[in-house]
């Protein structure tokens, strides 16, 4: 009897699995993009549960997933200071919650680092932190390899998505993961522009108040399949009482309903995308990167949205342009201006020269304060480029203009004091030989 049962399982298990992968492939047969993903991050021992309560049932209700960013051993302390070794692992309140919205279909959970502790200030940004970025290749295995058997081990299935915390790594962090078997890393669009033909990277392109302009910017570039990731933290709802507090739960859940309720908007997890099969690879990442680090905003094609590699050419072409023609209005600028200034005298061009330059060295100082250049501070930077290479070149006009007149005017001397010999000479001749006649 129970090879009987056996066999008639086996007809029920593998119709089951037939019809979950038809619902699969029927899934991403109806994705539309743009494609929006909501990811919360901060998922520790000291978030507010109440809050998190709250977004469980938003998502449930909606019947959407929302990727959570989970802290597997949150510092006891101000996450401020460097190498705190007071941990706090995750409770088993925040666990329950963790397994009832994964049951419900609400959550999504990704591993937010080890610990949210900063080891040391990045070498970048005004005040920036990391807890990957410049830490050695096996410390971070270690550290990774820790925080995902715990959260695996706790919710019982594999872990797909890494969230460094600050959206900070390095080159040794894309190693690890890879090493770990973790295949996608989220961080922000901005970050370090990593390397690897395995892992996907799927950053975040704008937060809450942002996320319904990026949706509808996005709707006019359907082609390059945009996908905007919305980036939101405890500290963002006016129930954590932070000052930094932006939106209450109950205007959160009415953008969450109005998002999904747009039929041509597909609302998905971290995951759901990697599923897809869409390009997730580092050039599409530096392509996104060199645009929205390096582009106005007026040249990109959408804003907030994480394009194809294809739909950045066009905006880092312009941008590029853009730069070139900022270079050439500070040189036609600065030379009208010194033209006018050098006819009188060849001082106010050099004092030009001298200013533009100590002008454009202690701006990019200034810019270069925090090690890192926005793409207004680069058009600034270009522009006075091209007015000092201006200066210089009206200056070194001026001054051979100048010596050649005064070379000019020491030959026409000599011409002069030359001629006047002659004639003497000539005259003197001619008197001689009018004094020999007359002697004959």
């Amino acid at each position: 009897m129970q090879v009987l049962s056996r066999g008639r399982r086996k007809p029920s298990l593998v119709l089951a699995i037939l019809l979950s992968a038809c619902t699969f492939c029927e899934h991403l047969a109806a994705v539309t993009y743009p494609v929006a993903v909501f990811r919360y991050d901060d998922f520790g021992a000291k978030s507010p549960l109440v809050i998190e309560n709250e977004i469980v049932r938003i998502f449930s209700a909606a019947g959407v997933r929302c990727t959570f960013g989970v802290i597997p051993f949150e510092v006891a302390g101000d996450y401020r200071v460097p190498h705190q070794d007071d941990l706090i692992p995750l409770p088993a309140p925040k666990a329950d919650l963790l397994r009832q919205g994964v049951r419900l279909g609400a959550i999504e959970v990704a591993l937010h680092g080890f610990s949210h502790g900063t080891v040391a200030r990045q070498k970048w940004g005004s005040d920036r932190f990391t807890e990957f970025g410049g830490v050695t290749f096996r410390e971070q295995v270690q550290k990774v390899s820790r925080g995902k058997s715990f959260v695996e081990e706790m919710l019982n299935r594999n872990l797909r998505v890494f969230i460094p915390p600050w959206n900070s790594y390095d080159s040794n962090t894309v190693a690890a993961i890879e090493e770990l078997g973790l295949p996608c890393i989220s961080a922000d669009v901005l970050s370090y522009p990593g390397r690897s033909k395995k892992i996907k990277f799927l950053p975040t392109t704008c937060e809450l108040l942002g996320f319904e302009r990026a949706i509808e910017t996005a709707k006019s570039v359907r082609q390059w399949e945009p996908i905007i990731v919305c980036l939101f933290h405890p500290y963002d709802f006016l129930e954590s009482g932070d000052a930094r507090a932006r939106i209450s739960c109950a205007q959160f859940e009415a953008l969450v309903n109005g998002v999904c309720g747009q039929k041509d908007v597909s609302v998905l997890s971290l995951g759901q995308v990697l599923d897809l099969g869409v390009d997730l690879s580092d050039a599409r990442l530096r392509a996104n990167r060199f645009m929205y680090r390096w582009a106005p905003p007026l040249l990109r094609p959408a804003q907030g949205a994480y394009l194809l590699s294809k739909g950045c050419l066009r905006a880092s072409l312009m941008t590029l342009l853009f730069y070139v023609s900022s270079f050439t209005v500070g040189l036609a600028v600065s030379l009208g201006i010194s033209a006018r200034l050098s006819k009188s005298h060849r001082l106010p061009a050099r004092f030009a020269m001298y200013s533009t330059g100590c002008g454009l060295l202690l701006f990019l100082t200034y810019a270069l304060r925090a090690f890192y250049l926005t793409w207004r501070a680069a058009a600034i930077s270009v522009f006075l480029l091209g007015a000092f290479l201006a200066t210089i070149v009206s200056w070194q006009l001026r001054w051979r203009t100048h010596n050649d007149g005064e070379v000019n005017q020491a030959c026409s001397l000599t011409r002069g004091v030359g001629g006047a010999t002659g004639l003497s000479s000539a005259a003197g001749a001619v008197g001689k030989e009018r004094s020999d006649e007359e002697r004959k």
